[in-house]
């Protein structure tokens, strides 16, 4: 859109970059995992919410062996 400004929001997670998604009727604000989007068309999501502040607390975020874009050794060598 011509004239508006537009911010974008990411998540870095250990060495996971995720983008923000949607919010949520009760504020909270959905990231998903770019690595696992592109690589197996899964939707892994964390969770924050927005303060009063602008900030971002995050809520809920998913472990690392639920990542499916996450290769070990044996797998990178492939």
């Amino acid at each position: 859109m011509k004239g508006v400004t537009r911010e974008k929001v990411s998540l870095t997670i250990g060495n996971y970059l995720f983008r923000k998604r949607r919010v949520a009727a009760d504020g909270g604000v959905f990231f998903s995992c770019n690595g696992c989007e592109t690589q197996a068309s899964k939707y892994l999501s964390a969770i924050a919410k927005i303060k009063e502040d602008g900030s971002y607390e995050l809520i809920e975020w998913p472990r690392l062996k639920d990542h499916s874009c996450w290769a070990d050794g044996s797998q990178a060598l492939v």
